[in-house]
């Protein structure tokens, strides 16, 4: 759990998570002389099994139904989002790193800010027996539990499955739930 409190609590998540986003954004055939190490890969692990326990130990009556990501300055193009341009031929798309969301979109909007996109996540289990989504509620352990937060282990993969403009609040809103081959440690 220790890893959980330096991630919620410290400046530690910006510099993991943007470490683990240059790692997994590399082609691996393609190494050259600008290959990203990874600075945090044991810390990046632990963290990862910390929320899988969690997970595995979390009262299915006390996981939150959804939960919100605040993305700044971003809009999704379900043709290119998260796949460097080329083109998709489904709407899934799949994180790098661990994904801090909250069950108060409130909060997600703040760490949206002036405009952006505002991912809707489905946690529910899903109906056609997939595996749910890995995640855990860690504001019972952070330093700040007014943010709600829920945090998702490492590189889930999300299906869009509505996405809208919410023009009050000057945001995208995008509906997305489980994809196939959550949480895999494979690209």
């Amino acid at each position: 759990m220790l890893a959980v409190i330096l991630y919620t609590d410290t400046a530690v998540y910006a510099e993991l998570r943007l470490d683990e986003i240059l790692f997994c954004q590399q082609n691996p055939f393609e190494p050259g002389d600008n290959w990203h190490q990874q600075k945090w890969p044991i810390f990046g692990a632990i963290l990862d099994s910390a929320i899988r326990l969690l997970n595995n130990h979390d009262e299915r009556q006390n996981r939150p139904p959804l939960v919100y990501h605040g993305l700044r300055d971003t809009e999704i193009d379900t043709d290119v989002f998260n796949n460097h341009g080329s083109q998709k031929r489904d709407n899934s798309f799949k994180y790098g790193t661990f994904v801090s969301t909250s069950w108060d979109k409130e909060v997600s909007l703040g760490f949206m800010c002036e405009k952006g996109c505002l991912l809707e996540i489905d946690t529910s289990e899903p109906p056609d027996g997939c595996q749910r989504l890995v995640g855990a509620d860690v504001s019972w352990i952070s330093k700040f539990p007014a943010e709600c937060e829920f945090l998702i282990a490492r590189k889930p993969t999300f299906e869009i499955m509505e996405i809208g403009f919410d023009i009050e609040r000057n945001c995208q809103l995008v509906r997305v739930q489980n994809g196939n081959n959550l949480h895999s440690n494979s690209d």
